[in-house]
C-alpha cells in the first residue's frame, strides 16, 4: 500500500511540478520588473511565487483537459505565473 501511495505521489510531482516551476519563473520575472526600484521583500516574493505555482498547476490541468498541445500548454502556464 505504501508503494502505491509513493508511486501516486511521484506521478503527481512529475506531472504538476514542471508547470508550477514554469509559472513561478514567470512570477519571478514579473516581480523583478515591477519592483526594480524598491527594496526586496521576501514576503511579497514568496506569496507571489506560491500564487503563481498554484495558477500554473490549475492552467496545466485546464489545458490538458481541453486537449491542447504541449507547446500551447507551456505558453499558457508560463504566462499564468
Amino acid at each position: 500500500m505504501l508503494d502505491d501511495i509513493m508511486e501516486t505521489l511521484r506521478h503527481i510531482l512529475a506531472l504538476l511540478l514542471p508547470p508550477a516551476l514554469m509559472a513561478m519563473g514567470g512570477s519571478a520575472v514579473k516581480y523583478g520588473r515591477l519592483h526594480r526600484s524598491e527594496s526586496f521583500s521576501w514576503r511579497e516574493f514568496l506569496v507571489g511565487m506560491a500564487t503563481a505555482g498554484f495558477a500554473g498547476m490549475v492552467m496545466h490541468c485546464l489545458c490538458r483537459g481541453l486537449g491542447l498541445n504541449i507547446w500551447i500548454t507551456s505558453a499558457v502556464v508560463a504566462m499564468s505565473g
